[in-house]
């Protein structure tokens, strides 16, 4: 294959590393007459070159190149790789701890029971259910301190339906091996303890924080959306969803293709070493869909009594519309992926900013900062940061006690989030969408909220309106 381009594997490397490569661009000075396929074999090469080289470098800028990790049965290596890399397990020696059931156990088994609905074959989706509640299971009986939250699965899922999908007969396997099932273990943990250690808390203060980056970074590429949308004066819950679960809820795993967007997602969020990364993501995203939230600002003015419902509700309809279409979505999340390859960094003096908005022991500081570690993380680091992290939340829970307005506004989170979610989307289905059940349906299956689906649009926003009189 080298002879075909002139190019031996380590001139490749050279290629990707060089000083003037950019994580997108690393595959540019290639021929434009090579196909996907070609291309694909190509970069799988050099990824293989990378890691019997151990050239960790490498493997990162792999990842965060156009098309990620290319195909699951490298990826299950490169993700233990990489999250290796970034912190050392330590064996265990409680496993006593582990028989002790974790206080969310029930709420765990009521999401895995709902779990993998779009895969058709019973017995597969038996069989990765089992696999999903052992590894919740095992991953909260570990940490008893942490507290498991409404979308975590997705998160799970998606890395089993990654390390048990066979790349050579395009299908999902129903056992995996000893090795594949420590790898798995390994990168849920690493990932969870890195990354998603202010979504485990005992409130969504924190989420919530991290939600009002949002706006900030739309601000910065787009003054006008911002006005428009009044992203000043509301809470951008709207992306609530999309962000506890990194769109693994609303991006399933594709079954027949082992290199499809959530993979890349997280291909390109671990391999930046950022939980800034899908942050900016999902402002991108809104940058991409503007001209089309322009235009549903304005047809729908009518259908909401409030700025904020309306703006929740245009931009749940325009997201989910763009991916009601596999060609159109596949194109657009593309787009958004290759902005963001090249802009996902935030600069020095905007994360000065940032840093008022969330808290000390966020990852957002530290083990997903973005920045590159003088070492590898090591668990009683981690245990430190959950400890802080844990004081921090209740030291905000008792400050806003004390306050009797923010205690009021902290305890009503979990209710707008629902309610902007339900009124705003069924205002609109009510009034002009054609694809009712559809919007519906996807309202009612986001994160935190323990909602039943119900039978018609009208029966929505029947309970949609007993939220808001129990909010007002």
């Amino acid at each position: 294959m080298t002879s075909i381009i002139g190019l031996g594997i380590g001139e490749w490397s050279n290629k990707l590393t060089g000083s003037d490569a950019t994580t997108d661009d690393c595959l540019s000075f290639l021929p434009s007459f090579y196909n996907d396929k070609t291309v694909k074999e190509l970069k799988l090469k050099v990824i293989k070159h990378a890691l019997l080289s151990d050239d960790t470098p490498l493997i990162y800028d792999l990842g965060k190149s156009k098309g990620g990790f290319v195909s699951n049965e490298i990826r299950q290596i490169c993700w233990h790789k990489v999250l290796t890399s970034q912190l050392i397990l330590q064996p265990r020696t409680n496993v006593d701890g582990l028989n002790i059931p974790h206080c969310d156990e029930n709420q765990i088994d009521l999401d895995v029971n709902r779990s993998f609905g779009y895969i058709s074959n019973e017995k597969t989706r038996t069989s990765l259910k089992r696999i999903l509640k052992g590894e919740i299971v095992h991953f909260f009986r570990s940490y008893p301190k942490l507290r498991y939250y409404q979308g975590y699965h997705d998160i799970v899922s998606t890395f089993i339906v990654m390390f048990c999908y066979d790349s050579k007969h395009y299908k999902l396997k129903t056992k995996i091996s000893h090795q594949t099932k420590r790898r798995l273990s390994d990168c849920i943990e690493i990932y969870s303890l890195l990354y998603l250690r202010d979504f485990l808390m005992d409130s969504l203060d924190f989420p919530i924080d991290q939600l009002g980056i949002i706006p900030f970074l739309i601000k910065d590429k787009d003054i006008t959306l911002y006005q428009k949308l009044q992203l000043d004066k509301i809470k951008p819950f709207f992306a609530i969803a999309s962000i506890l679960t990194i769109f693994s809820h609303d991006l399933k795993p594709d079954t027949m293709n082992d290199n499809c967007i959530i993979f890349q997602i997280f291909d390109l969020m671990i391999c930046t070493h950022s939980m800034y990364t899908p942050l900016v993501l999902y402002s991108n995203m809104i940058l991409a869909v503007k001209e089309n939230l322009y235009e549903e600002y304005d047809k729908n003015l009518e259908n909401f009594e409030n700025e904020t419902d309306l703006v929740h509700g245009i931009i749940q309809k325009v997201l989910i519309q763009s991916m009601q279409d596999k060609t159109t979505y596949t194109k657009l999340w593309n787009n958004v992926l290759a902005t963001t390859r090249t802009s996902y960094t935030i600069a020095k003096d905007t994360q000065k900013k940032i840093y008022k908005m969330i808290n000390k022991a966020s990852p957002l500081r530290n083990t997903g900062s973005g920045m590159k570690l003088v070492r590898i993380v090591d668990q009683n680091y981690i245990g430190k940061l959950i400890d802080k992290g844990i004081s921090l939340n209740e030291e905000n829970h008792k400050k806003l006690s004390g306050n009797n307005n923010d205690y009021y506004e902290e305890r009503k989170y979990n209710k707008i989030i629902k309610a902007s979610l339900l009124i705003g989307v069924c205002s609109i289905a009510l009034g002009a969408c054609d694809h009712k059940m559809q919007l519906s349906s996807h309202v009612f299956s986001a994160p935190n909220l323990d909602i039943p689906k119900f039978t018609d649009v009208a029966g929505i926003l029947s309970e949609s309106l007993k939220d808001i009189k129990n909010i007002i």
